[in-house]
């Protein structure tokens, strides 16, 4: 008779604890799911980032316009001479790097696809720019003016 009442109980018991690890696991696995999905998305919104740059012929002519007078950053873009449009261009390139930086950061874009396909670039291009970064934060009274671009050179010159 005690048999028959601590089996009536430990049934149940034992079909709960089973319900509870199964729940358990159930949420492990979602949880490792929704890595693997925020992993891929990211991965994806890189290619799609970098290829939408990369391709763009308006692109191309901003890469040009910075190998051109990137060494001489701050006399180019004090030149009352240089077009309006150069410059602009000029400034896009350097957003799209402030952008990777800040996608990377904020785990929007895959760090590792970016560093595959930037890394020297990145480090470069803020050794060239850095004194003109520098004096544009101080005229501007702005400590982020291409902070993220800093951020992400220091930490792929390191590595």
């Amino acid at each position: 008779m005690l048999w028959d009442i601590v089996s009536e109980l430990l049934v149940p018991a034992a079909i709960i604890g089973a319900g509870w690890r199964a729940w358990i696991i159930q949420r492990q696995i979602a949880a490792e799911n929704s890595k693997l999905q925020r992993r891929l998305a990211a991965q994806n919104f890189t290619f799609q980032f970098i290829a939408g740059q990369e391709f763009q012929p308006e692109w191309r002519e901003s890469r040009k316009i910075f190998y051109q007078h990137g060494t001489n950053l701050m006399g180019f873009m004090k030149n009352p001479e240089a077009s309006h449009a150069e410059k602009t261009s000029l400034l896009r390139f350097l957003s799209y790097y402030e952008l990777m930086g800040l996608g990377i950061r904020r785990k929007t874009l895959d760090e590792k696809l970016c560093k595959e396909w930037s890394q020297e670039h990145v480090v470069n291009i803020w050794r060239t720019v850095s004194s003109y970064v520098h004096s544009r934060r101080t005229s501007l009274h702005n400590a982020r003016v291409y902070s993220e671009l800093e951020w992400l050179a220091n930490r792929w010159s390191n590595s």
